[in-house]
């Protein structure tokens, strides 16, 4: 992180006031959870709707913590601070979390950098670990820590760039409209990238259309020297196009792509094999990890990448070497020799097909089993999509489903439409009665993808499936 100065930080601050400390202190690092704060950083104690982080300022200067942001200055506070040092700092704010957003800006106005800006409904996380695996191989490369890619997330990734920061790459997540434009008014990204849009946040925003609206806030900030990477094979693309003042870089595996993918073969584990086309160049690459609809991720990778002056054989070692983030499709096999897919950590509509598809590609073993769970914020249309679901589990052949949740009993319901054996549908309540059932029924040899939103925490259940044992 670049130093800053308590002087300039207050000067950006609303209503920012120096209540304790010198004026001569620098801030060099920045924490928001006292459990990974080490001695020196200063501490922003975030709010959330179950707590708030004033309640921790205590614990943060026990351990070490140079100083910390405030909306409060009461006797509370005011006597936490005795056991601070004279040359420590504390500063009163209007809004905490404003004050780390603005602090991160103030931060990326002094970089001189490309910032790649990756949102969308699906992909944004693994693309983001894809071009991070490439660009790291040349550049220094700051990126999104596993999925940090919200209000407070990207103002702490910008924050861990600093002068020598040749790439910083953000995720923007988003839950409704103007969020995108708040994180890239942190984040001032000079390369936009949309991944594809989807049903994603339909309960939010009502319509697709809507969706792609709020996604386009991002090339919507991209200036007109920088670079806007499009999907050449989403629906949404050529209206897309129309909102961007940046040079448009297309990928897919249209011919119509400016970076082209062809010649696509899965092995018998399910691993994608593929050339990229660019120009008069190609490069055949095999990707390290499940699922077809990875060919996009990497297509688009490829494309930052290329724009940043890499070759086709930097993104070949670099895709080829990737390792995506946990319950991202990790595959392991337990103890007992059941294959376990972990892609827990979130789902959609276009998500769940893809991870089925993936399953189907696996060479059967002895039985393909998926344990779905409640798909979150799909609104007046969240009964209809998941039972389509349920369709292309008859669809993709799968042996055995087990859903878990009230949504997902929809799932369960669209499977048995298509003709799916009663006797193969599992309906689990909750977690516990999922981890009974599965448990009994899983043998050796089987493969079983485990999916759902975030809120149905299914990582538990991947956890037991494995014993213990780390994945």
């Amino acid at each position: 992180m670049l130093k800053i100065s308590i002087t300039e930080l207050i000067s950006i601050l609303p209503s920012g006031e120096l209540v304790f400390g010198s004026e001569n202190f620098v801030i060099s690092s920045i924490c928001t959870d006292t459990r990974s704060l080490t001695k020196g950083d200063f501490f922003v104690p975030i709010k959330g709707e179950h707590f708030d982080g004033h309640e921790f300022i205590e614990d943060a200067i026990r351990k070490g913590a140079s100083g910390f942001f405030t909306e409060r200055w009461d006797n509370k506070i005011r006597a936490k601070t005795k056991t601070l040092p004279n040359d420590s700092a504390v500063i009163k704010v209007q809004d905490v979390l404003k004050a780390l957003q603005l602090t991160a800006g103030l931060v990326r106005k002094k970089l001189d950098c490309q910032v790649i800006g990756i949102t969308g409904s699906t992909g944004k996380t693994t693309t983001k670990d894809m071009i991070g695996s490439i660009l790291k191989r040349k550049f220094s490369t700051v990126y999104t820590e596993k999925s940090y890619n919200n209000e407070i997330g990207v103002p702490l990734t910008v924050l861990k760039a600093d002068l020598n920061t040749d790439v910083l790459v953000v995720e923007l997540g988003m839950r409704g409209r103007g969020q995108i434009t708040e994180l890239c008014e942190v984040a001032l990204p000079t390369i936009g990238l949309i991944t594809n849009i989807g049903k994603t946040h339909f309960e939010l925003l009502c319509s697709e259309e809507a969706i792609a609206k709020t996604k386009a806030e991002l090339i919507e900030v991209v200036p007109h020297n920088g670079f806007v990477i499009l999907n050449q094979d989403d629906v949404w693309t050529n209206r897309l196009k129309k909102m961007a003042s940046a040079t448009i870089v297309t990928y897919g595996l249209s011919g119509k792509a400016d970076i082209r993918g062809k010649d696509l073969k899965v092995d018998t584990n399910g691993h994608l094999s593929f050339k990229i086309v660019y120009k008069d160049e190609s490069v055949l690459l095999k990707l390290p990890f499940l699922g077809r609809y990875n060919v996009y991720n990497a297509l688009a990778a490829a494309s930052v990448a290329i724009k940043i002056g890499l070759s086709l054989d930097d993104v070949k070692k670099g895709l080829e070497d990737c390792k995506v983030t946990e319950m991202r499709m990790q595959v392991f096999t337990n103890s007992k020799g059941v294959t376990v897919i972990n892609d827990a950590y979130n789902a959609n509509p276009d998500s769940m097909r893809a991870s089925l598809e993936s399953l189907k590609d696996i060479k059967r073993k002895k039985r393909r089993l998926a344990v779905l769970g409640d798909m979150a914020e799909l609104g007046e249309i969240s009964s209809k999509l998941h039972e389509e679901v349920g369709a292309l589990v008859k669809k993709n052949d799968i042996d055995l489903l087990f859903t878990v949740g009230e949504k997902a009993k929809q799932i369960a319901h669209g499977a048995t439409k298509r003709g799916m054996d009663a006797k193969n549908i599992f309906v689990c309540d909750n977690l516990k009665d999922a981890e009974e059932k599965v448990k009994k029924i899983i043998k050796s040899g089987d493969v079983i993808l485990v999916k759902g939103s975030r809120v149905m925490m299914l990582e538990e259940l991947v956890h037991s499936i494995n014993q213990g044992e780390r994945c």
